[in-house]
Formats: C-alpha cells, structure tokens, sequence
C-alpha cells in the first residue's frame, strides 16, 4: 500500500513538473514578445517626441537635397540617375549605326560609345538596326540595348 501512494505521489510529481516546464517555456516566450511589443512601443514614442519637436523623417531626398549635401562635401558635380525613368528614343529608318550609338550616347542611355560600336562591329549586326521607338532604362547594359534595337 506504502509502494503504491509513493508511485503515485511520484507520477504526480513528474506530471506536476512537466506542465510547470511546459509553462515556464511558454512564458519565455510571452516574454519576448513583450520585449519586441515594449521595444516597437518605445521606437514609435521616441519618433513621435522627434515629430513634436520638428524632426523630420522624409521619405525620399529631393535633387535639391542630394545636391546641397554632395557640394557641402567638396563634390562639384554630381548626375543623379533615376533608375525608375524610362528614356524612349527613335530610330528612323536607314539611319546608320554610328548614328543610332550617337542617339544612343546623347540620351545618356549608354555611358561609352565605343563599346557599343565595337560590339556592333565585333558581330556584324550593323545592318541589322530596326527602325521605330525603343524604351530604355537610365545606364542599360549595351548587351541589352544591342539585343533590343536589332529585335531580339
């Protein structure tokens, strides 16, 4: 009988302890949360007192911006690419390939001219060139401009 409510009052111990660490785990993690949850708090009061104060968080510099802080720092010219601007260029038909790469050039689509004539030379597509309206990024690989203007 002794036996019996000693095993029992050990698988009870054991149970007992089991659902206490199956707990603590779980209150670990309740914890974190509410170090992130306390933390994430914290960060939006702090840009709330700067908002108040008259900081501002702008989104996106302006040109203006970009331009003062790179003159204030001893840089006297600087071309701000907007990598989102597509650039739309025509090429007239018979126009000569040395022409289309000036285009080219001159629309600040490709940065050497002469990269791209030699890589017009180098695979004889200069007779190649199709006529019509062509969209470009700013700074397209030549690679890519090659391949768009003679239609693959």
């Amino acid at each position: 009988m002794l036996r019996k409510s000693l095993l029992g009052i050990g698988i009870l111990l054991i149970i007992f302890s089991l659902l206490l660490i199956a707990n603590g785990g779980l209150n670990e993690q309740d914890d974190d949360s509410q170090a992130n949850s306390a933390a994430i708090t914290k960060k939006a009061t702090v840009i709330k007192k700067a908002r108040q104060l008259g900081m501002e968080f702008p989104d996106k510099l302006s040109d203006e911006e970009i331009k003062t802080q790179l003159k204030s720092r001893g840089l006297k010219s600087v071309k701000l690419l907007d990598y989102n601007k597509d650039i739309i260029i025509e090429i007239k038909k018979g126009t000569t390939a040395n022409k289309v790469v000036d285009k080219l050039y001159q629309a600040e689509i490709i940065e050497e001219k002469t990269a791209l004539s030699e890589l017009i030379e180098k695979l004889g597509v200069s007779n190649m060139i199709l006529a019509g309206k062509y969209k470009f990024k700013d700074n397209t690989p030549i690679e890519k401009v090659l391949l768009k203007i003679i239609g693959n």
